[in-house]
């Protein structure tokens, strides 16, 4: 089915369709009708304003589809939650030009991370609050694909439950981390329990200036196909899945980044793996 055809049935059904929030853009362009907002309206917009709800909703820049954006882009795009649920944002592909063109990801109106160049592995980001903020430049040259994503609202434990917030963090489905002289904790979501089938997991974890990652593995059980990658950067380092319980193993970064995905299939579920992670010198 083509777009146009996408369009014509969304046309003939509007009349019967309950409306959802409408996007606001920034796009330069011919004044056009708002429409509701359903993937195929949210893809390709140079900024919108929506709220995410339970269900996953994509997010790209203008031109994915067409495999190019445009020079001279500045987007912005606002998601929001009701009160106190976090907005969820997962990179699943990224590519630009690697010294001018850029996606920033803001928790609220703090800037939590830049993307720029070729990232092979998701990336995921979590809002400590109600909103969450994404900005893309592009300056006069060299263009590449841009980036795809998804989004949604992340359930968040109750008022009354007695988790502590790092405890919280530890259990979810990748975070972004600074790494300091203080060891974190990394583990499997759920873990001592059982993890869940299809999970896919990232975790970035990053140092100051100047400074080096170290994680170190402790416990690990997976189902064999069940893997646990590390990254130094943009280069693997190490996989793994299975059994490893009699001894720790350490994992160093070269640069001042070290991410860690984990992916499950849809069968077999085990403990998983506890981990931490520090600070060094390089």
């Amino acid at each position: 089915m083509t777009t146009t055809d996408l369009n014509e049935a969304w046309n003939y059904n509007e009349e019967t369709t309950t409306p959802e929030p409408v996007i606001t853009t920034d796009h330069q362009g011919p004044a056009r009708e708002p429409r509701p907002l359903i993937p195929i309206f949210t893809n390709g917009k140079c900024g919108f304003h929506v709220q995410a709800n339970k269900s996953r909703q994509q997010i790209n820049s203008p031109g994915y589809e067409s495999n190019s954006y445009s020079n001279n882009l500045d987007c912005e795009w606002i998601i929001t939650t009701n009160p106190k649920k976090p907005v969820r944002l997962v990179i699943e592909d990224f590519s630009t030009e690697s010294c001018c063109d850029y996606l920033q990801i803001l928790d609220g109106n703090t800037v939590t991370d830049t993307l720029r160049g070729l990232y092979p592995h998701r990336s995921v980001y979590t809002s400590t609050d109600g909103i969450l903020k994404l900005r893309f430049y592009s300056d006069g040259s060299v263009v590449r694909q841009g980036f795809m994503g998804v989004f949604y609202e992340v359930q968040t434990p109750s008022p009354n439950d007695d988790r502590e917030t790092t405890q919280y963090i530890n259990a979810t489905c990748g975070f972004n981390a600074t790494a300091s002289a203080t060891p974190q904790t990394l583990n499997s979501p759920g873990y001592p329990e059982k993890y869940e089938n299809n999970m896919y997991c990232t975790w970035r974890l990053t140092a100051q200036e100047g400074k080096q990652v170290k994680l170190t593995v402790g416990r690990f059980i997976t189902e064999r196909v069940d893997v646990l990658s590390i990254y130094d950067g943009n280069t693997l380092i190490q996989t793994l899945s299975g059994t490893h319980l009699q001894w720790l193993q350490h994992f160093y970064s070269t640069t001042r980044e070290l991410i860690v995905v984990f992916r499950s299939n849809p069968y077999l579920t085990f403990t998983g793996f506890s981990a931490s992670f520090i600070e060094i010198d390089e």
